[in-house]
Order: C-alpha cells, then sequence, then structure tokens
C-alpha cells in the first residue's frame, strides 16, 4: 500500500504546541505558549537589541544576581531594550529564532550589574545581603524577597554593593531559619505584593533512603528566576509541603487558601515540584499537593529568559488551525487518531526537544502546519493547565473549565488531552466533563490515567469512548510510548499496534496517545501508519468526534 501522510494532533504538557511538515526549514518566528501568562508571539526582528549577558561559566552566585537583574531590565516599562541571558548554547539559537538577532554585543557581566545598581536608569533599587553557602536552603525565598524589594541579592565583598543601598539583610533576618521558617516569614510580610506563586528547589536530590530530608548536594537551577523577578511570584519550596500531617503541609496550605491575597484561583504553580519522587514526581500536577485541591502546574523550572519573550503581546485573537474535514461516519472504516503529548515541559521543548520539534517546523508549530493539511492543535493535560479537575472543588472546576473554553478558542481547537487521578474518574465521567457539553467548545477529551499503567475500570473491555451530555466525546485511554519501555503492554513495535488496530471490529472510533518522553518518536508513528490496512483511517480530533457522535 502507498505510504499514508499521519494526521496528527499534538498536545505537548504544560506548553501546547503543533507538528508541522516534516521536510520545513527550522528557523522560527512566532512563538505562542498557552498559559495565560505566558502567551506571546514573535513580531519582527528588534530594532534596538537587548542588553545580552553570558552567564554559561558564571558561578550560581553570579547568575542568581545577574538573573534578578534580567527580570528587572524585562519588566513593563523598565526599559525598552530589555535584557537576555546566554545560559547554554540553545539560548542563542532562540534569540535568533525568535529575534532575528545573532552574534549580539555581549555586555560583561560586572557591567550589566553595575547597570543595574548603579546606571543612569537603575532598575535595582537596592541589594539583599546573604551567604549563599550557608543559606542555600533558603535561596527560594531570597529570591521572592528580591522580586517583591527590587533588590539584587549579592553577598559580602561583591564590588556592586559600593554605594547602593542594603534593602534587606538575610543574614540576619533569617539567622537560623529553616525554610519553613523563612517561607511563613515571606509569606506574611510579602504575599500581598505577588502576582502568584512558583516552586524552585533549591537543590535536594531525590533520595528513597530519606524521604522526609533529602540530601541537599546540588544547585539552585537560577533559570526561571529572571521570570518570577519580573511578575513578582512568590517563590518557594517546601519538601513536604504536599505531605499531610507535617508543619510544611499547614503552612502551604494557610497560603494558598488566604483570600487576601491577589492570586488568582486555581492557582497557576510556575517551576516544579520534584519533591517525592514516587511513580515518577508524586505531587507534579500539583492539584494533589492539599486538600484544597486549588492548584495546577505550568512546568517550567530551569527555563530563562520568559521575562524577555513575554514582553510581546498576548495571543488575543484566535489563531487559525488547517480546516478538519469531517466526512460522514462510514461503518466499513475505523478511525483512529494519532495524539502526540509528554513534551514534558518548556524546559524540555527549550533544549533536548527542541530539534524534534523544529525539524518540522517554518514559522513554529502552526504556520508550518498549513504547509502539511495533516497536522492540527489539542490542548495539553488537562486543557488549561496541567491537573487532575475531577479533584477541584466546583468553583475551581468552573473556573478551570472556563479558561480551558477560552484557551480552546485562541487556540482554535476542540479537543484535550484530559488526566485523572486512578480513583477520581467516575466523579469525571458523572459530574464534571458533561459540563463541557453546555458551551459545545470542548468537545473531544482523550484520556490518560495517573498512574498511567492503571487501567480506567470505568472502560468497558471493547469500549473505545464514551459520550457525555450528548455533545463531548470522551476517549479511553490508549498509550504508546514507543516499542522500547516498560510495561510490554504500553510498548508494542509499531507493526503490533498496527496489528491491533487492524484488528478492531470495523465501524471502531479510537485513538492511540504516543508519549515523546516516553520514548515514542515520529519514525514510530510513520512505521507504523505505514503498516495499517486500507479500511484504517487516520483521523484528526473533529472527525473522531463527529465519528464516534454519528456511531453513538
Amino acid at each position: 500500500m502507498p505510504v499514508r501522510t499521519a494526521c496528527v494532533a499534538l498536545a505537548l504538557c504544560y506548553a501546547t504546541a503543533l507538528l508541522g511538515a516534516a521536510n520545513a526549514s527550522p528557523r522560527l518566528s512566532n512563538l505562542a505558549v498557552s498559559a495565560e501568562n505566558l502567551a506571546f508571539t514573535a513580531g519582527t526582528p528588534q530594532t534596538s537589541q537587548p542588553i545580552v549577558i553570558d552567564l554559561s561559566t558564571a558561578d550560581v552566585v553570579t547568575k542568581l544576581a545577574a538573573q534578578v537583574c534580567v527580570g528587572l531590565f524585562n519588566r513593563d516599562g523598565a526599559s525598552s531594550r530589555g535584557a537576555y541571558a546566554l545560559i547554554e548554547a540553545v539560548d542563542a539559537d532562540w534569540l535568533a529564532d525568535i529575534e532575528g538577532i545573532r552574534d549580539p554585543t555581549l555586555h560583561s557581566v560586572a557591567d550589566f550589574l553595575e547597570l543595574c545598581l548603579h546606571g543612569p536608569n537603575p532598575v535595582a533599587r537596592g541589594f539583599l545581603r546573604y551567604n549563599y553557602t550557608a543559606q542555600k536552603e533558603l535561596v527560594p525565598n531570597i529570591i521572592t524577597v528580591a522580586a517583591v524589594l527590587d533588590a539584587v541579592p549579592l553577598e559580602d565583598g561583591h564590588p556592586a554593593i559600593t554605594g547602593a543601598n542594603i534593602l534587606f539583610d538575610a543574614n540576619v533576618v533569617f539567622a537560623g531559619f529553616k525554610p519553613l521558617d523563612a517561607t511563613s516569614y515571606t509569606f506574611n510580610q510579602y504575599a500581598n505584593i505577588t502576582t502568584g506563586i512558583s516552586k524552585m528547589n533549591p537543590g535536594y536530590s531525590k533520595s528513597k533512603t530519606h524521604p522526609f530530608n533529602p540530601p541537599l548536594t546540588r544547585d539552585a537551577n537560577s533559570g526561571l528566576v529572571d521570570y518570577i523577578v519580573k511578575e513578582r511570584l512568590f517563590n518557594f519550596f517546601l519538601w513536604n509541603g504536599c505531605i499531610p500531617g507535617t508543619e510544611e503541609y499547614v503552612l502551604q496550605k494557610r497560603m494558598v487558601s488566604d483570600p487576601s491575597t491577589a492570586w488568582k484561583k486555581p492557582l497557576d504553580v510556575m517551576g516544579y515540584d520534584d519533591s517525592w519522587p514516587i511513580a515518577g514526581d508524586l505531587f507534579e500536577a500539583e492539584t494533589d499537593c492539599n486538600k484544597e485541591h486549588n492548584m495546577g502546574q505550568i512546568a517550567s523550572n530551569g527555563v530563562p529568559n520568559l521575562s524577555f519573550f513575554s514582553r510581546k503581546a498576548k495571543v488575543g485573537s484566535p489563531m487559525l488551525q488547517n480546516i478538519a474535514p469531517a466526512p460522514g461516519y462510514n461503518k466499513s472504516k475505523t478511525y483512529i487518531g494519532i495524539v502526540v503529548g509528554d513534551g514534558d515541559n518548556i524546559a524540555f521543548i527549550r533544549t533536548s526537544r527542541r530539534r524534534w520539534f523544529m525539524d518540522r517546523a517554518a514559522r513554529w508549530y502552526y504556520n508550518n502546519s498549513y504547509a502539511s493539511k495533516h497536522d492540527y492543535f489539542v490542548l495539553p493535560p488537562s486543557g488549561d493547565l496541567y491537573a487532575y479537575p475531577a479533584m477541584m472543588p466546583e468553583d475551581m472546576q468552573a473556573n478551570f473549565m472556563s479558561n480551558t473554553e477560552r484557551d480552546c478558542v485562541l487556540l482554535n481547537t476542540s479537543a484535550s488531552v484530559t488526566w485523572e487521578w486512578f480513583d477520581t474518574w467516575s466523579t469525571a465521567i458523572k459530574h464534571v466533563y458533561p459540563k463541557y457539553a453546555k458551551q459545545n467548545t470542548v468537545r473531544g477529551l482523550f484520556a490518560v490515567n495517573v498512574p498511567y499503567m492503571f487501567p480506567v475500570l470505568n472502560f468497558g473491555p471493547k469500549e473505545h469512548y464514551k459520550i457525555l451530555g450528548g455533545k463531548v466525546v470522551l476517549f479511553k485511554p490508549r498509550e504508546w510510548r514507543g516499542p522500547a519501555c516498560t510495561p510490554k503492554s504500553a510498548c508494542p513495535t509499531a507493526h503490533e499496534l498496527a496489528a491491533e488496530i487492524n484488528g478492531y471490529p470495523k465501524g471502531t472510533v479510537s485513538h492511540i496517545y504516543v508519549t515523546s518522553d516516553g520514548g515514542g518518536n515520529l519514525g514510530d508513528i510513520y512505521d507504523m501508519v505505514a503498516a495499517l490496512d486500507e479500511h484504517v483511517e487516520v483521523s484528526n480530533h473533529e472527525m473522531l468526534v463527529q465519528a464516534a457522535l454519528q456511531r453513538g
């Protein structure tokens, strides 16, 4: 049989993007990130270059100070130029791809800090005194104080201190503090000045032998600091903050339920919570972190320069997708959709998975999908945030679902991947997802179970989907992690999976969720599609939903 072009819907976990044509130019000139406070589009190349500094060989203390200044320079109205940090080689690539700036003029870090604190229009009001070695665990809290006071964190003896005002002395105020104490102090003093929250691991190593008290063996990753500072986020990290019965849990619960903060609900948690590495990272989605169930994640730990790129205007009008043909249901065919997800976080897209996507992008993902004619966007798990919607109380669900519907309108899609904890599917199916039928904006949902290897018993053995509220189709989980992983049931070869699909009764409507972080890749998809029988039609999300509704 001739090789068919795969019709692919892509849902990156935590940052929505789209596959385009396989032979496209790798240059980028447009970018859209789905989270509301990160959405932006690139315009024409910069007429005036930003202040660019090279932090690739800087020590962690210098990186933290410089990244605070990058965030301050990128605040609205602070500087017409903005600032940009080169931390890894890929950061130069992004500057070239998004802004058209190649071989930028580099400013020394010393000059940059001097400009930040003492320039003709200084963006910092002074400095924050601390000792990195002695206060390593408290670095997340120190960044919060730096953000709200516009203060550069510096150690004794740094030349930039000369002539600068000391705004906060962490060596004195935080003396003898543990993260619990420092988080409580900064919340009580500064939470009402912050706009949201972020989590930044100060350097704890995952340890199964010391689950409650892991060793502090690494340095904090400074990448997200510029964005934390620009947006004045409340940054912290409590290793046991999601463990009931601990003081840290009590404090975190108080913080996220305090009505006096300006934090929108459900809470968008920037960064990443990699505490308690059980079944992956047990609390990564945040919704299961406290009994309020009012949080969701934007996985962005270690990603620099979001403060620079978010200077662009947010996406405000719907983007254009390929027209999704929806022919009438034919019971002699089998309809199968291919959803590619688990790009896993913004950091992966920035670095190790950059080429994976760029090989299929010209003017970023949407623009080149027009060339392929076979690629479409769907939202990532579980829509607006990486979260478990069925856990949320009704008011949080309503906000979350409204935000998800808004995202669908902006990204011009009607479907989303959705994850739920294994014991909440009954609630999701009976009480949550049918609510999408009212607006009829979200019409297709591709389910993934957490943990993924558990079956969802709400679906029968031969049931591929459920119709909810008469208009919404929830597809049964069917994950493919490529041919080389465990358990084997999730890892058939391309030909084994094709044989499975070919063997479905004619008239079946179903999908496959391919995880790139589980090991799946485009070559596996092409090999599988090439082995499908003629009666199998590879379908986009709209075709799947319409076929399921017509089949009943």
